[in-house]
């Protein structure tokens, strides 16, 4: 509480210092996807003469987001039966309402101090009505979401990539490959390199890179002890000159399997690549975010050729329908 009080005595501090007529606040789970998010809500408090403003930003999926249409008598929050209309812009327009967070614009407005009972939004809030500034939402305009931050796994270095359940739209926004889409519904071709063997484009490069840059700071990697196939379905492999360098011909314990590459050939690494040796077809693999996927048993006897300079990286994952 005493450093939420203390980065708005900053703000407003230094907005002061500029010469500003509003400050805005904004938490870190604010995800804006409107540019004109500040013009529109400048032009909206001019216009109306707004004491204090907030643009509607809700969790997506569920009904939790930044306004409350009510308050209890304890200051906590109570459903009011317009909020569910106001939540879901079945009706719009700007609202004025008992409890704003999350992203607020405000004028220059006279210090306050906070109720100690009460959370730093909460106690901002409730002394914006006892000393009458209205309290206004937006909903007019769909502005952004709001990210889900609980269970955040912070003990990793790049927590975003854990975070496909709780949120899963920036999770495929960051990581899938901006054509994946387009080759899934055919509107993309995807091409056929070897017999039954597809390339397509799947991970994007920001993926590609933080994987490794997890694995390599979790640091563990195999010493090449047998492991049961179904315990390790998805695994990274690291090919070098002076550890692993090659991979002898074998079959996947998979009916097909995908192989993805990390990182750059020419930039990383040199060499490298991936043959079948039935079909007498080589396929150099190397470009970032792209998978191939092909039968694991059987017809597919294959080898991952020599990595000669570098490191190379590729995730490989094991599929049985």
């Amino acid at each position: 509480m005493a450093m939420h009080g203390c980065i708005n005595y900053m703000g407003k501090r230094h907005s002061l210092e500029l010469g500003s007529d509003f400050l805005v606040m904004i938490d870190g789970d604010v995800h804006l996807n409107n540019t004109q998010t500040l013009l529109l809500l400048l032009d909206t408090a001019i216009q109306k003469n707004l004491d204090i403003l907030a643009p509607l930003v809700g969790q997506l999926h569920n009904l939790f987001s930044n306004f409350w249409g009510a308050v209890a008598d304890n200051g906590y929050y109570v459903r009011s039966e317009d909020y569910l209309d106001i939540y879901d812009r079945k009706e719009t327009g700007v609202w004025n309402v008992p409890y704003i967070s999350s992203m607020i614009l405000r004028p220059m407005l006279d210090a306050f101090n906070y109720n100690e009972k009460l959370d730093p939004d909460m106690s901002f809030c409730s002394f914006a009505r006892d000393h009458g500034h209205f309290l206004f939402v937006d909903n007019r305009h769909n502005y952004g979401f709001l990210v889900v931050t609980e269970d955040v796994e912070t003990s990793k270095m790049h927590p975003e990539m854990f975070e496909i359940f709780n949120n899963r739209e920036l999770w495929e926004a960051r990581y899938i490959h901006q054509n994946y889409f387009a080759a899934l519904n055919g509107s993309a071709p995807i091409h056929e390199i070897c017999r039954d063997v597809f390339d397509f484009p799947l991970m994007s490069e920001t993926f590609c890179a933080e994987l490794v840059e997890e694995c390599e700071y979790y640091g563990r990697w195999s010493d090449g002890r047998n492991e049961p196939v179904e315990s390790i379905m998805m695994f990274v492999v690291r090919y070098r000159p002076d550890e692993q360098a090659s991979l002898r011909p074998h079959h996947d314990a998979s009916t097909y399997s995908i192989d993805v590459a990390l990182n750059k050939r020419g930039v990383d690494y040199e060499g490298g690549g991936v043959r079948f040796l039935r079909y007498n077809c080589t396929f150099d693999a190397d470009t970032v975010g792209y998978s191939m996927i092909f039968p694991g048993r059987l017809t597919h006897l294959h080898e991952g050729l020599a990595t000669t300079q570098g490191t190379r990286y590729i995730a490989v994952s094991f599929i049985n329908p």
